[in-house]
């Protein structure tokens, strides 16, 4: 009559005790096996003996927390939980099982999530999954979220999911200079949105810093784009591309700077001497576009 089948690990000590088995450490079960009951019934979420689990060496919470995973991305969850809606608890969970080793990621069950460092987490999250749209009812999750405790890099992925033409540029005023470049810089580099879109009042020079990196791309978009938000002190830092222009993008921007004040000298003298050191030719032209223009 042939045998019953052995019967599968239902705990997080039993996993541990027949991994040890199957590695032929046997003398670990019985020197160890008060300690890694201790740290299986507190990785399973029931009562522990605290004094067994503050004892436990940290060789041995690890062999624990290997040979049951899911008991630990279970626990995780749960703690995450407590802090976040199911709809984000997932996603946050998720991020810090990868993140964390598993000593990491015991220590920090032990003290416990805060909410601003769990907000953390998920805002690195939909920067690693390059702020791809979630579901709606996730969407919906972070909104309500927002309203209890305020995260500005979470407040601007919110917003450029809800309303990337009006709702962003409304976040991107409000958010403190560390938080613009940062998700500005994201949004650069993943073509998020038209770069000028990111443009608000009071970042003009956080934004030349990051724009200007890979290049002057549209002088003329973006000389019009500082003046519309009243960051014409910036356009000192454009100087040196000025004289680099041809003669149609040289009348076109005196066209359109010829009628702001508060255009810096600097800028305005560097069109001018471009302007007369432009082929004869293209001055000809312009002179002919001017009496067209009438």
């Amino acid at each position: 009559m042939q045998g019953a089948a052995p019967a599968e690990p239902e705990t997080a000590y039993e996993r541990w005790a027949l991994a040890t088995i199957q590695a032929g450490q046997l003398d670990e079960i019985a020197r160890q096996r008060e300690s890694a009951f201790a740290v299986a019934e507190w990785l399973d979420g029931r009562e522990s003996d605290v004094r067994r689990l503050e004892a436990a060496s940290p060789e041995l919470i690890s062999a624990v927390l290997r040979a049951d995973p899911q008991a630990l991305q279970a626990l995780l969850s749960r703690r995450v939980g407590e802090h976040l809606p199911p709809a984000l608890a997932g996603r946050a969970a998720d991020v810090i099982g990868r993140q964390a080793e598993e000593m990491a990621l015991y220590r920090q069950l032990r003290r416990g999530f805060e909410l601003p460092q769990l907000m953390d987490r998920l805002y690195e999250c939909y920067a690693a999954c390059k702020f791809e749209k979630p579901p709606r009812g996730e969407v919906k999750a972070l909104e309500d979220l927002l309203k209890k405790a305020d995260h500005s890099l979470l407040r601007l992925v919110w917003a450029y999911w809800s309303d990337a033409r009006k709702q962003l540029p409304r976040e991107l005023k409000l958010a403190g200079e560390a938080e613009y470049r940062r998700f500005a810089d994201s949004a650069l580099r993943l073509e998020l949105v038209e770069p000028f879109d990111l443009l608000v009042p009071g970042r003009g020079d956080a934004f030349l810093d990051l724009y200007l990196a890979g290049g002057i791309h549209d002088i003329i978009g973006l000389v019009e784009a500082l003046i519309k938000v009243k960051e014409t002190a910036c356009l000192t830092r454009l100087v040196d591309a000025v004289p680099k222009l041809e003669g149609g993008d040289l009348d076109r921007l005196a066209h359109i700077v010829d009628k702001q004040r508060d255009v810096p000298q600097s800028f305005r003298r560097a069109l001018e001497e471009a302007s007369a050191a432009s082929p004869p030719e293209g001055g000809i032209k312009r002179i002919l576009r001017a009496v067209w223009r009438r």
